[in-house]
Formats: C-alpha cells, sequence, structure tokens
C-alpha cells in the first residue's frame, strides 16, 4: 500500500550532519523529510487501519527507476525542500546531491526468514563462530531489509 508520492532535491545526510549537529544521531537507513511533507506522510500512516507502527518510505531515483526503502527519522529537515539521505543510499541509487527524488510512503510485510551467504570464507574467519549473532547485530538498526 503506497501513499501521496512527492518529489524533492536529495541531499548528503553526512554533509548536512556537519552544519547541523543534530542529525549525526540519525539511525542507519533512515532518512530526513522536510516537516511538511513528513508530517503528511505520518497522518496518512497512522491514520490508516492497517497501520502498524512502522514508517517505511520508498526513495525513487525518476532517471533509472531505481529504488531503495527506508525509515522515517523521528526529526524534520532543518531547510524545506530538500531530503536527506545516507550517501551509501544515495550510492545505490545513482544520485548525486541536488538530483531529484520521489518520496512515498509504503507498507512493507513483515519478514519471517532471511538467508544470506558470504562472499568468502574470511568473513567465517574474521567472525569465527559468531556468525548469526554478528549478522543480526548488523542489521538490528536497520528498518527495512529488501531484496
Amino acid at each position: 500500500v503506497a501513499h501521496s508520492m512527492h518529489r524533492f532535491p536529495v541531499a548528503r545526510l553526512d554533509r548536512a550532519a556537519m552544519v547541523f549537529p543534530e542529525l549525526a544521531v540519525i539511525p542507519p537507513g533512515r532518512i530526513v523529510l522536510p516537516q511538511e511533507c513528513a508530517s503528511e506522510v505520518l497522518s496518512r500512516v497512522f491514520g490508516s487501519s492497517s497501520s502498524s507502527g512502522v514508517v517505511h518510505v520508498e526513495l525513487k531515483n525518476p532517471a533509472t527507476g531505481g529504488r531503495a526503502y527506508a525509515g522515517l527519522a523521528e526529526t524534520f529537515a532543518p531547510q524545506d525542500g530538500a531530503v536527506l539521505a545516507p550517501s551509501w543510499m544515495l550510492r545505490q541509487l545513482f544520485l548525486r546531491e541536488g538530483d531529484e527524488v520521489r518520496i512515498r510512503a509504503v507498507s512493507l510485510p513483515m519478514c519471517s526468514f532471511v538467508r544470506l551467504q558470504p562472499h568468502s570464507r574470511e568473513f567465517y574467519e574474521r567472525i569465527g563462530d559468531r556468525a548469526q549473532a554478528a549478522l543480526q547485530e548488523a542489521l538490528a538498526p536497520l528498518p527495512a531489509l529488501t531484496a
């Protein structure tokens, strides 16, 4: 289920955090929206009967069609008119600062099982017997895990 779509220029969250220190504590995988957009997203999500209490948004690069999913930070962008996203998310979507990104609220199904396979034995050599615990710890702060 998707709600309204907005278009905004995108900016790097880490760069904005140098100017606005309160942004440095945003958890991984979260984006910061302008206040008006965030308020609308929250009212639509929590106003629906199927709300789970978790707010996910889809970021879409209109030029390539690439999509990523993120959680919504519990703060608003200090400047209206820009979405602040982690650098790794911009790279994943082939976006540069100032490029347009489309934002919409989405409802993602809850995952019940994930199978991950390391690319090399080096992972097991470094982690040892703690592979499952290490992966759970690394993935826990992320609001969405999609294929």
